[in-house]
């Protein structure tokens, strides 16, 4: 569930929606059975795999670059308080199974990666990322934590029952805010070398490759599934497939980012909705025996049938 503390950070504000037009290049959600390089993506984002036995099977969910969901490091508000965060990125997405036979597998588990950022030298570091104050104290505020891409992500298993069924993940969603430049006290900024959520450069001053990010194939390591194989298919299916999120339906809200406007004190809030620059793929999937276990299966028939032909005779 998106932290309320992320989902109202402008509960004071009044406010305002901006679509934004498609852009002049649709990225593309696909899945992949690598975690490190998923290759090229596949048109329209859909594909097919092919599994030869049953039991558990993870794919990972990889988006293209094009579209960077990251909240901006400087607000377009005049005199907006230093001590707040201006903007948001947040992305969410169900995942769900169809197909004459979606019972093949069962959804078990789903979740969005949360990458640590590095700094210039490579290293994971601490900031005040929820602009709390960043000092220990009963309750609240909350110590300095590592810089992650998200400040809150997804993670659930099937131990969730009101977001995992073996047909349906519902409410995958993730919220970032900008980072401060402080590790205690009242924040005085943000952080305009740090590009939290979906960003192709995460930390200007860090020329490395950064965790969950693939510049060969343009690409963002989203999320991962779980599933269960549970029985032998005819081909075409069984269909996994990501979905527009049923959390949050509100124009703007699912994909996009926001930001304070207007001149203070009357500041408002206007959102940038990204969903429309994304093609949502599919996965139809295969679980057909080796040759092998064919022969045994045709085998062990051909001596069912002959067995029940001699007690016939008999």
């Amino acid at each position: 569930m998106r932290a309320i503390t992320l989902r109202i950070l402008f509960t004071t504000f009044v406010a305002t929606t901006v679509s934004s037009a498609l852009a002049s290049t649709v990225d593309t959600i696909w899945f992949s059975q690598s975690n490190v390089n998923p290759g090229a993506a596949p048109p329209g984002g859909n594909s097919t795999i092919t599994y030869n036995s049953l039991g558990s099977q993870t794919l990972y969910i990889w988006t293209t670059d094009a579209t960077q969901v990251s909240p901006a490091t400087a607000s377009t508000a005049i005199g907006f308080p230093p001590s707040s965060p201006p903007t948001t990125a947040y992305f969410s997405y169900d995942l769900g199974v169809t197909g004459a036979l979606a019972s093949a597998i069962s959804l078990t588990a789903g979740s969005i990666s949360n990458f640590a950022i590095l700094d210039a030298s490579g290293n994971t570091f601490t900031r005040d990322t929820d602009w709390d104050g960043g000092l220990a104290s009963p309750g609240h505020p909350t110590p300095a934590a590592t810089v992650m891409r998200w400040n809150s992500a997804s993670n659930f298993t099937s131990v969730d029952v009101s977001h995992v069924s073996p047909s349906a993940i519902t409410g995958l969603d993730a919220t970032a805010i900008p980072v401060p430049t402080t590790s205690t006290g009242t924040p005085t900024g943000v952080d305009t070398h740090i590009h939290v959520g979906l960003s192709i450069s995460p930390d200007d001053l860090y020329s490395g490759a950064q965790p969950g990010y693939n510049s060969t194939a343009h690409a963002f390591l989203l999320g991962q599934v779980t599933f269960t194989i549970n029985s032998f298919n005819s081909p075409g299916t069984t269909v996994l497939h990501i979905n527009p999120s049923s959390l949050n339906t509100s124009p703007g809200s699912a994909i996009g980012t926001t930001n304070a406007i207007g001149s203070s004190p009357n500041f408002t809030t206007t959102t940038l909705d990204l969903s429309g620059n994304y093609v949502m793929g599919s996965v139809t999937i295969n679980a057909v025996p080796e040759p092998a276990t064919w022969s045994l299966l045709a085998v062990g028939a051909a001596v069912l049938v002959s067995l029940g032909r001699r007690r016939l005779v008999r």
